[in-house]
């Protein structure tokens, strides 16, 4: 049984959603997100509608309410315009990465994209130039190719008949993330004259190093992810300053240096008396256009980072070691199988479709080790206690959840401080591993079509009848097809022709002939009202009475 909202009233509908998220039980606010149904276009600038709160049974999808209904209004906003004015001068530095295609949007930026990016040379007194030659666009920004050799490079920084070589021209194509914006001034795909500017004294980009902490003990390690204005940024080098005004004697470079791309690892040579020190290192990002220099075999200096890369400086926060007992870590992990055991809902490690038994051995004794928060954690060693002082069997066993029972996993973990160490404790904990609920399959958007529309008297399909002046003849419309559901799919819409002055008429099916009808032949028509390309007709032939 799960907690959900009944949402009704809204003209069109609302999808219920299933379950509730973020309930707030000091503020008692939760959040519902409702989706609009049917075909209607929604103008109104407000929606009134209940909300219920209670259970659904998923079985037999049975709601019940636990509280009276609430009123809310869901207030719809006005759709806005979606205008784009592409940037048309940007600013390179060959020590940056390249600078972001952007430009000036009336939308917030995450809801809207920019695809389709290339470059175009410009025409300068009749010829083309080399503009393509020189930049490039990889990962939506406008970089200086590395290819350009040394002596173009100089010459577009300095030569002024290199710089019919800055202009471009960039194609776009600029699209909204969401149906309710209206596109509008330059959105769609378009293309934009650009100029470039080049500098080759500093980088562009702020660079900055994320503030970490580590432990004052000989031989602590930490890393430090490095940014470009905010962004993770993708080294291709980096170097330790070994000036000491610069960096603090205690802190020294570890190997590896540059670890993951982004980040550098430092190391705590000895212990400081410092709450903070700080180390300088030189980075050289992937996408630099010196970043050939420090490939592999090049064997750069110091000078050479100093002259190609940019300093970062890193600050660490220096705190004292935390170490623990084997008694303190027993403690621990029993606090964190408590804590597993009472967690509503469950964590998710505990309820990932599929787990394998390895799976699951695996997430249990890392979540464990995570219990252990100190500095000599490392030492601390979690493995699955045997079964019986004989038995080398682990004592784990694992049965997986599934749609119709919940599962269990259960054992005792082994707790040492130290591999070699004689000492140990054990933990013995037990989860249930909660129902695996099928996967709702979203509802297929089908379409009402029209197939066929006949008519029927006295229930069989005609296409001829006869009546005399002054008669009633009742008929009945049938209409087939795809996914009508509604009443109002299956209406027609009856007429007669050929009466002469309209002298007879036709009423929901029932064909009223005229008394002083003259007319020897009408015609009977049904047509369907959800497509009125679809009807049928019946000839009707008018004899005297008697006749």
């Amino acid at each position: 049984m799960r907690v959900v909202a009944d949402c009704r009233g809204i003209r069109g509908g609302a999808s219920v959603v299933d379950p509730i998220s973020g309930y707030d039980p000091d503020k008692q606010k939760a959040t519902v997100a409702l989706t609009f149904t049917g075909d209607e276009e929604y103008n109104q600038k407000n929606y009134a509608l209940k909300v219920s709160v209670g259970s659904k049974v998923k079985a037999n999808d049975t709601f019940t309410a636990a509280a009276p209904a609430a009123a809310a209004t869901v207030k719809v906003e006005k759709t806005k315009k979606f205008t784009f004015k592409p940037a048309a001068s940007y600013k390179l530095a060959t020590r940056d990465s390249g600078a972001l295609v952007t430009g000036k949007a009336s939308i917030p930026t995450g809801d809207y994209e920019l695809t389709g990016l290339s470059l175009l040379n410009a025409n300068i007194g009749g010829t083309a130039n080399s503009f393509k030659s020189y930049f490039e666009i990889a990962d939506g920004k406008l970089r200086i190719k590395t290819t350009v050799s040394e002596a173009d490079m100089q010459k577009l920084l300095s030569d002024k008949d290199y710089k019919k070589h800055l202009t471009g021209y960039l194609t776009y194509t600029a699209t909204a993330r969401k149906s309710y914006y209206e596109a509008s001034t330059g959105t769609g795909t378009n293309t934009v004259k650009i100029t470039v500017k080049l500098d080759d004294k500093k980088a562009l980009a702020k660079y900055t190093a994320d503030e970490v902490t580590i432990t004052n003990k000989e031989n602590a390690t930490v890393s430090a992810m490095i940014r470009a204005d905010k962004e993770k940024v993708t080294l291709a080098a980096a170097m330790i300053d070994p000036d000491e005004r610069k960096t603090d004697a205690c802190v020294v470079a570890n190997d590896p240096f540059l670890t993951e791309g982004s980040k550098i690892n430092l190391k705590l040579k000895e212990t400081t008396t410092k709450a903070k020190v700080k180390a300088t290192v030189y980075v050289v990002p992937e996408n630099s256009y010196y970043a050939s220099k420090f490939a592999q075999g090049q064997s750069p200096k110091l000078e050479d980072y100093q002259k190609y890369g940019t300093a970062v400086t890193i600050n660490l926060k220096v705190v004292q070691p935390v170490t623990m007992t084997l008694a303190d870590a027993t403690a621990a992990v029993t606090a964190w199988v408590e804590t597993v055991k009472t967690a509503d809902p469950a964590p998710e490690w505990l309820t990932k479709k599929d787990a394998a038994e390895a799976t699951m051995k695996a997430a249990v004794t890392d979540e464990a080790k995570k219990a252990i928060v100190a500095d000599n954690a490392a030492e601390f060693v979690i493995a699955y206690a045997p079964r019986s002082a004989g038995d080398s069997t682990e004592d784990f066993t694992f049965e997986a959840a599934g749609t119709t029972k919940a599962g269990k996993v259960r054992g005792t973990l082994e707790i040492k401080l130290g591999a070699d160490s004689t000492e140990k404790s054990t933990v013995p904990f037990e989860f249930i591993i909660p129902m695996q609920e099928e996967e709702e399959k979203p509802p297929v958007e089908t379409t009402p079509e029209v197939t066929k529309v006949e008519i029927l008297k006295d229930g069989a399909t005609v296409e001829t009848a006869t009546a005399t002046p002054g008669e009633n003849i009742a008929f009945t419309a049938k209409v087939t097809g795809d996914n009508l559901t509604e009443d109002t799919d299956f209406n027609v819409t009856w007429a007669v022709e050929g009466s002469i002055e309209s002298k007879s008429s036709i009423t929901d099916g029932v064909l009223s002939v005229g008394a002083d009808e003259t007319a020897t032949t009408l015609t009977v028509k049904a047509t369907s009202t959800k497509d009125t390309t679809k009807s049928a007709s019946v000839t009707v032939t008018v004899t005297p009475a008697g006749g």
